[in-house]
């Protein structure tokens, strides 16, 4: 009887020690409320479990899962964080930090984000970046704009064609304006513009000095409050066909066709502050400002470039969501566009 008992107790023994041996993926659950682990690991944090991989963590943070095949897969810090897929991984969550990172605009080395997408109202870190004023008289060669083409030029109160914008007359109060009626409603548009002559292949890319004038001053806060500029090298035929968008909307281009250009430094010849947005675009927070011209240097690793396109584009921050510095309205009135390119 004791010989038996003491046979049980030994295979009884043998089979926890290889029960425990035989988990070669089990990793423990860090301290945590809530914290388990299955096959997996699991960090520190409320909830926090993973389970199914062989290298599955999920990081702190109130709620972050993590569900793994056979590749390790991590949910970044955060609540409810959530990430990709690795060889079968997965985790889920709510919204949160993720390690997959999120374009939220256009850089310089491609396709900018489209137009009529929401916009973008941060960099990467979740704040506007302020422009520093290093501009002098604007370096480089002046280019030639031609073709100007708008979606839309205002036809309330004056012709505001887009085609004023390039006419070289910088003294006088007229421009291209986009309010469509007496309403405040106004919403984004663009203008695009041709080069008469494409620039030359710098071998670094292009540096782009773009020179804005706004002279309507009555009363004087018709600015630009948000805009973007990019720059495209496609043939002339697919963007820019002269129509002014005073009756129909004029072509220009597809988004696809258009690179949004780094803003390096931005002036105003009265007083303005210029931050840079996540998406490139930037935004003016002074009102009641105008006359005043703005110069905006840009970089482009693009060479050989055909064209200029600017977005206006609206903002919560701006009277009733811009895209202008008009109180009433969010209008503006762009007297004049220059564009000046050298090598970078």
């Amino acid at each position: 009887m004791k010989l038996s008992s003491l046979r049980l107790f030994g295979v009884l023994l043998f089979g926890v020690a290889v029960t425990h041996c035989g988990g070669s993926d089990t990793e423990r659950a860090a301290p945590g409320a809530g914290g388990t682990s299955s096959a997996g690991k699991s960090g520190s944090g409320s909830g926090g479990s993973s389970s199914g991989g062989t290298s599955g963590t999920a990081g702190a943070g109130s709620g972050g899962t993590a569900t793994g095949g056979s590749g390790a897969t991590d949910a970044s810090s955060g609540s409810g964080g959530t990430s990709g897929t690795a060889s079968g991984g997965s985790s889920t969550g709510g919204s949160g930090a993720t390690d997959a990172s999120t374009d939220t605009g256009s850089g310089d080395a491609g396709p900018d984000a489209r137009s009529d997408a929401a916009p973008d109202t941060g960099t990467s870190d979740g704040g506007p970046v302020s422009l520093a004023c290093t501009a002098g008289a604007p370096g480089g060669t002046k280019a030639t704009l031609q073709m100007a083409t708008a979606t839309f030029s205002q036809t309330y109160f004056t012709s505001s064609s887009v085609t004023r914008a390039i006419d070289g007359i910088l003294d006088d109060n007229r421009g291209w304006a986009i309010a469509p009626d007496g309403s405040t409603n106004i919403g984004a548009q663009t203008a695009a513009f041709e080069l008469a002559s494409t620039t030359p292949a710098h071998p670094n890319g292009t540096r782009i000095t773009f020179v804005l004038t706004h002279n309507f001053s009555n009363p004087a806060d018709h600015a630009l409050g948000r805009f973007r500029l990019s720059v495209t090298t496609a043939s002339r035929d697919q963007f820019a066909d002269g129509n002014d968008g005073l009756t129909t909307p004029g072509n220009t281009g597809s988004n696809a066709l258009w690179t949004a250009v780094t803003p390096v430094s931005g002036c105003g010849s009265m007083p303005v502050t210029m931050s840079k947005l996540g998406d490139q675009s930037v935004l003016v927070t002074e009102h009641d400002i105008t006359p005043v011209v703005y110069t905006v240097i840009a970089e482009t690793p693009l060479k050989s470039i055909t064209g200029v396109r600017l977005e206006a584009l609206e903002d919560s921050s701006l009277p009733h969501s811009g895209p202008g510095l008009q109180d009433t309205n969010g209008n503006f009135v762009l007297t004049e566009i220059e564009v000046y390119t050298a090598a970078l």
